[in-house]
């Protein structure tokens, strides 16, 4: 039974967390903050993980008496002690999660969030269903953490950790940044991991892109299954720490797959969405597709590549417009776009490089 804490001041803490235990598989105790950080600190020795308000100063805990801590600061002091352990040779790391009712807490957190947090819960305020509907995410996510972690604190080698047979088709920069904190706590290594490698698109790319850089439209696809079975047959789907939580295609195997399971000589990213289906179809024998299809009018082009950020629907790159903070990429990871549609639909700010080319959309719109 993996089991979490979680810490919330207010008095229906209960209530917020309530539907997330999974019966004889993800337990959660609630408490009040404590007064002093120290506290905490001696609560999580018989924890695998902690779940955190960052308001935890708005209720008083005894009487009038108020914690004068976040749970930002909350997270720092837990990862300083962490460090601590380690330099004595011993790895207490655990997943932390952040459980917020404010969307802006990234932007709060001023970069601090991906330093301490392994990810973010917004709790729901509005629409509940959708919340719902992420949930069975969530839960899974939060038990593939702690098994992560204590998959990391083991940290044989990294084609161990990522479980991967042939390790040359990864990007060597990436091996070599992994390669440097093979030293540093289960925390350092699975912030990178997932931040660098399974959040962002690149050498492992998500479900949705996958479809899309097949040209297949997955949500009317009867046959979308098979050709994951397909691909699994050539080792392109990842299981490597934390797959549970956050399935993932090695984009490198998928170009292996292509070549030499639909046997094509032509790299796929010259095919259009239709005769990518076409091509599959006529190797996968009696395999439902429907093709990809972006629904704006300012899709021109077919040869999808990515998704829009935003809609989620397929989208080639010629279509698209960057999004800005995206200076700092690392070298294996693809940038973010969104389309053309909901960049003006939504008034959603692009790169700088993009808005001379934005505005004269909407000067036409």
């Amino acid at each position: 039974m993996i089991k979490y804490l979680y810490i919330d001041d207010r008095k229906n803490g209960k209530q917020a967390i309530q539907n997330f235990p999974i019966k004889d598989k993800l337990d959660i105790d609630v408490v009040v903050p404590t007064e002093k950080i120290s506290g905490i600190l001696e609560l999580l020795k018989n924890y695998d993980g902690l779940i955190v308000d960052q308001q935890l100063d708005e209720d008083p805990i005894i009487n009038d008496i108020r914690c004068d801590y976040m749970g930002s600061s909350l997270a720092v002091q837990i990862r300083a002690k962490e460090n601590e352990a380690f330099i004595k040779g011993k790895d207490i790391s655990i997943p932390i999660i952040l459980y917020s009712a404010n969307e802006n807490a990234p932007k709060t957190l001023n970069g601090l969030g991906t330093e301490v947090f392994d990810f973010m819960i917004f709790k729901s305020e509005g629409d509940y269903q959708e919340f719902k509907n992420k949930l069975p995410i969530y839960q899974t996510q939060m038990v593939s953490l702690v098994h992560g972690y204590n998959q990391l604190k083991d940290f044989i080698s990294i084609d161990n950790s990522l479980n991967i047979k042939k390790i040359d088709i990864i990007d060597s920069r990436f091996l070599s940044e992994l390669k440097r904190r093979e030293d540093f706590t289960a925390h350092s290594k699975a912030s990178f991991i997932l931040n660098e490698l399974i959040i962002k698109q690149g050498i492992l790319i998500d479900e949705d892109t996958l479809a899309v850089r097949l040209g297949i439209d997955k949500s009317k696809s009867a046959g979308w299954t098979k050709v994951l079975e397909s691909l699994h047959e050539f080792d392109a789907d990842y299981r490597g720490v934390f797959y549970e939580g956050w399935p993932r295609w090695w984009m490198p195997m998928v170009e292996e797959w292509w070549y030499g399971m639909i046997n094509n000589d032509t790299y796929i990213r010259f095919y259009d969405a239709e005769q990518r289906v076409k091509l599959i179809s006529e190797k996968l024998e009696g395999v439902e597709l429907v093709p990809a299809k972006a629904k704006s009018k300012y899709s021109i082009h077919n040869e999808y590549w990515t998704v829009c950020d935003f809609s989620k629907e397929p989208l080639d790159i010629e279509d698209g417009l960057l999004l800005p903070g995206q200076d700092d990429l690392y070298p294996w990871q693809d940038a973010k776009y969104v389309s053309i549609q909901s960049a003006l639909d939504e008034s959603i700010e692009v790169a700088e490089c993009e808005k001379k080319k934005l505005e004269s959309f909407k000067a036409d719109k």
